[in-house]
């Protein structure tokens, strides 16, 4: 729960990534109806909208893969940790690169040890 100047709310975050990952809140509801009803915590990550002020609920970035394109080549990741498109390479990607402006990758045998 976190508590700011707008009041407290319930927030949920999830270390797991990519397509399909959302989080998904489902209630048995408790029958008392109205604004009391647990059924106000229901969240469906398929039909709630993006969270705006003053929502009662949203997601704040919906989970997603990301893309990559190696040597022409484009590749859907789930993770920005990718080590299985340039054999023996790992690497982290940290942002979104402008269209257009490649990143240049130069990978070379370390025989220094």
């Amino acid at each position: 729960i976190i508590t700011d100047n707008s009041g407290s709310r319930l927030v949920l975050s999830s270390t797991k990534t990519g397509d399909g990952k959302d989080i998904k809140v489902e209630v048995s509801d408790d029958g008392s109806g109205g604004n009391t009803s647990l059924s106000q915590l229901a969240f469906d990550p398929a039909t709630a909208p993006k969270l705006s002020d003053g929502a009662a609920a949203g997601y704040v970035t919906k989970a997603a893969n990301g893309e990559i394109t190696v040597d022409g080549l484009k590749r859907s990741i789930a993770s920005n940790s990718v080590s299985d498109v340039i054999d023996g390479v790992s690497f982290d990607v940290k942002a979104v690169t402008e269209a257009g402006k490649p990143i240049t990758l130069t990978v070379s045998r370390d025989d220094a040890g």
